[in-house]
């Protein structure tokens, strides 16, 4: 038992250090499985949207972080949204806050724009 203590105490250093890096903005939500359908999620404060399928229609409340959408032909709806990362092609992005969010990615023919209301 004494041999396994060095080893039980370098395992809880690195998860405290791990949990001290960690804030409530680092929370993800993933969107896999089958294609197609409407969604609906909560961003809360901060959290960071991944859409991996194709063909899907996702509103997103409250104050999202960092979207990215690695799939085809989504159609995403947000109140608000720091950043949008767009990997796959013909997506589209519509959010109501004023701030413009910060847009990168690969994909082609994709786009960000403010609703009107």
């Amino acid at each position: 038992m004494l041999r396994a203590l060095p080893a039980i105490t370098a395992a809880v250093a690195v998860l405290s250090l791990a949990a001290c890096g960690s804030n409530s903005n680092d929370k993800q939500v993933n969107f896999k499985g089958s294609e197609g359908g409407a969604r609906t999620a909560s961003c809360g404060d901060g959290t960071s949207i991944t859409i991996d399928n194709n063909d899907v229609k996702l509103t997103l409340t409250g104050s999202c972080g960092k979207v990215t959408i690695n799939g085809n032909n989504a159609t995403v709806t947000a109140e608000s949204v720091r950043s949008i990362a767009f990997d796959g092609d013909s997506n589209e992005v519509t959010y109501s806050s004023s701030k413009k969010p910060t847009v990168t990615g690969s994909g082609k023919d994709n786009r960000a724009v403010q609703s009107g209301g």
